[in-house]
């Protein structure tokens, strides 16, 4: 009896909680000197309202810094009109911290976060590695905290940085934030042309 007991109670924690994860987009740098965003996303089963991540970048990659703006350059995305409170600060290990509060993340999956990166002058063509570690997500009162695991993601310098929209990725398109050529947010990618999505560069024909 203690057994199936056991088994019921299992049970239903794997249908009341879904997949907490974080995911990080590949990036295409066309080159050295290059620019790109570096796009977050989250999947959570619960009323995510904090979340935090270090960012780890290959030597010769650096997150842009605007000295006029005394700020990095960045858009938190599913907060709502006035989004919510960042920490943004170096970490002692020389990764960067992103900390996002006080603000309920809307929906349950989709592109949370993005930051502009950088390749060195320096940096030669070929495929590199970044990562996110420390990754966190909390509910408004810290009742449920969950640690998530590290996220990979690829770095390449001396592609175009442009990839063809093919029909199967409608579907993917409704759930991404879509911006033309000139960085004008679109509702759709109904018409052929070049857009960005996810951080990455497609062209529709």
């Amino acid at each position: 009896m203690r057994k199936i007991f056991i088994c019921m109670m299992l049970a239903m924690t794997s249908f009341a909680f879904g997949e907490n994860k974080m995911t990080a987009a590949d990036m295409t740098f066309s080159g050295p000197s290059d620019k790109q965003n570096l796009v977050v996303s989250i999947t959570d089963d619960f009323d995510v309202y904090a979340y935090d991540f270090r960012i780890y970048l290959p030597e010769g990659f650096a997150i842009l810094y605007d000295e006029d703006a005394e700020d990095y350059i960045y858009t938190m995305f599913r907060m709502g009109k006035n989004g919510g409170n960042i920490d943004i600060r170096e970490a002692d290990d020389g990764s960067l911290q992103i900390g996002v509060s006080n603000k309920l993340l809307e929906g349950d999956e989709g592109e949370a976060f993005q930051i502009e990166v950088t390749a060195g002058n320096d940096v030669a063509n070929g495929t590199y590695k970044g990562e996110l570690k420390k990754i966190s997500l909390s509910d408004q009162n810290g009742d449920r905290s969950e640690v998530l695991e590290n996220v990979a993601f690829n770095i390449t310098v001396g592609g175009t940085g442009i990839n063809n929209m093919t029909p199967d990725m409608n579907q993917q398109l409704n759930n991404s934030v879509i911006f033309n050529a000139l960085g004008q947010r679109m509702q759709n990618a109904a018409k052929a042309g070049l857009y960005i999505v996810g951080g990455k560069k497609f062209i529709k024909k």
